[in-house]
This record gives structure tokens, C-alpha cells and sequence, in this order.
């Protein structure tokens, strides 16, 4: 008896829950809109840190590939790296990459997306200059990685919102 009145209890609040919520917020994506993912080109210079980035933003996109689709849209980004860090002390260092990316339309000659955006990253103390530098690396690939991810949501949020 117990157990069927918190089952219950349990049910109004989800249910009640539920619909104080607002869907009407939430438009429905077209698997159209997301095939304009597929025919953007990436250019970047030949860093190790814009490899990352554009490989995992194409291992992403991939699926929306076709068998015909041509290149419509180039995707370009710059990359800035900043290592805040003393070589007489052992403290705390903290590593920023700036990324500023733009997305042209080839067609149209014209930008239809930009924009910029800042990652951080702490270190802590290391004595060792190999483990130091090494440290460095796996934190820049790491925030290489992050802002990776992050372009592709802005992309797919422009995709997704992006008038025909």
C-alpha cells in the first residue's frame, strides 16, 4: 500500500512536471537543413593543433556526405595559443587558445557565419622541462579538440536555423 501511494505521488510530480514544461520552443529538425554539413569545405594551415580540428569536424560531418555533393562552403579558422608560464618557477600555468572561424558561401561570395571564441586550460606545478612541455602539448590538443566540438554546434545550430 505504501509502495502504490509514493508510486503514485512519483507520477503527478513527473507528470505535472511534464507539462509546466514549453515545447513549443523546440523546432523540429529537418534532416535536409543538417545535409548542408556535408558539402562545407575545411582550409587551415598545416599546424598540428588545426589538423585536429579539422579532422574531428569531418569525422563528424561524414554522415552527411552525399554521393554528388559538391563543395558549397569553405570553413577557415585561426588559432592563437597562449602559454602563461615562468621556466624559474614551478607554478600554476594556464594555457588559452583563441579560435575566430568564418564560413563563406561560395556561391554567393559572401559570409554567412563568424565568429570567435576563447578556451582555458590550468597546468600544475611540474619540475621536470620534458614533463613541462609535454603537459603543454596534451593541454593545447586537448583545447584543440574542445573548440573542435564547439564549431560543430555553431555549425549545426546554423544549419539548422539557417533560412533557405
Amino acid at each position: 500500500m505504501l509502495f502504490k501511494n509514493i508510486t503514485l505521488v512519483f507520477l503527478f510530480n513527473f507528470l505535472l512536471f511534464i507539462s509546466s514544461c514549453s515545447f513549443n520552443n523546440i523546432k523540429s529538425t529537418n534532416p535536409e537543413d543538417l545535409n548542408k554539413l556535408g558539402s562545407i569545405s575545411i582550409e587551415n594551415d598545416n599546424h598540428r593543433l588545426s589538423q585536429i580540428i579539422k579532422q574531428n569536424i569531418e569525422n563528424s560531418f561524414i554522415i552527411y556526405k552525399q554521393q554528388s555533393s559538391e563543395k558549397k562552403f569553405i570553413l577557415t579558422f585561426t588559432l592563437k595559443e597562449k602559454i602563461d608560464s615562468s621556466f624559474l618557477t614551478d607554478s600554476i600555468r594556464r594555457i588559452s587558445l583563441y579560435v575566430n572561424y568564418k564560413l563563406y558561401n561560395i556561391n554567393e561570395e559572401k559570409v554567412v557565419l563568424s565568429g570567435s571564441f576563447n578556451l582555458k586550460s590550468s597546468l600544475g606545478p611540474i619540475t621536470s622541462l620534458f614533463s613541462r612541455e609535454q603537459s603543454e602539448r596534451n593541454g593545447l590538443e586537448r583545447l584543440a579538440i574542445s573548440a573542435s566540438e564547439e564549431i560543430k554546434l555553431r555549425l549545426i545550430e546554423w544549419a539548422i536555423n539557417r533560412k533557405a
